[in-house]
């Protein structure tokens, strides 16, 4: 009866052992499509991370890597399907940050002349950072006042450029924002203050 017993032990103990290594994820297939992505190799980078989603197609970061591939080949209609299924399947243990995902979507969205939805990622992504990596606040803020600037909304954008001086009051790449929005509305005596300000710094 005891070797039954230790024999079931043990063949139990093989069972989830292997059941284990079946279910554990593989990021081969993962590294090769990053490395190929970093080469600029966008055909060689998409084929080895189809092959990764179709292993694990519930891990989301095969979907990112995949997203970013298709954004860079301005595939922006297939990065989106597929930036959007990572947001659903995000979870904490994986290469990107929730506030990435949600950046890339912004560009995904501006890429796509979306713009008010670039706008809300926008507000996501920063209100994400607040909490979890603040070094990344001044690109965030700076890239949304970019886009109001494109838009020709000079007030919103000068929102972003006046939060990334109460962030960081030195931030020069802030005050020639600010610069170039009052020259946009002809606050030339404005500007001229500014610009002396930026140069004290």
């Amino acid at each position: 009866m005891k070797k039954l017993i230790s024999f079931c032990i043990v063949f139990i103990y093989l069972t989830l052992s292997v059941v284990a290594q079946k279910t554990q994820v593989s990021d081969y297939y993962l590294k090769k499509a990053e490395e190929a992505l970093s080469n600029n190799e966008f055909q060689s980078a998409i084929e080895n991370i189809d092959k990764y989603i179709n292993e694990y197609p519930k891990e989301y970061d095969g979907y990112m890597i995949r997203a970013i591939i298709n954004y860079n080949q301005e595939k922006n209609g297939v990065a989106l399907i597929d930036i959007n299924t990572a947001l659903k399947l995000w979870k904490k243990e994986g290469r990107f940050p929730k506030e990435n995902i949600y950046w890339w979507r912004a560009f995904v969205y501006q890429a796509l002349e979306m713009y008010d939805k670039a706008l809300d990622d926008y507000e996501t992504t920063y209100k994400l950072v607040l909490k979890n990596d603040k070094s990344k606040i001044h690109d965030i803020l700076y890239n949304r006042a970019q886009l109001s600037y494109e838009l020709e909304q000079y007030n919103e954008a000068d929102e972003d450029y006046r939060l990334m001086l109460k962030h960081n009051e030195a931030d020069q790449v802030a005050m020639i924002g600010l610069v170039r929005n009052m020259i946009a509305r002809k606050e030339y005596a404005e500007a001229v203050e500014m610009a002396n300000q930026c140069e004290k710094f």
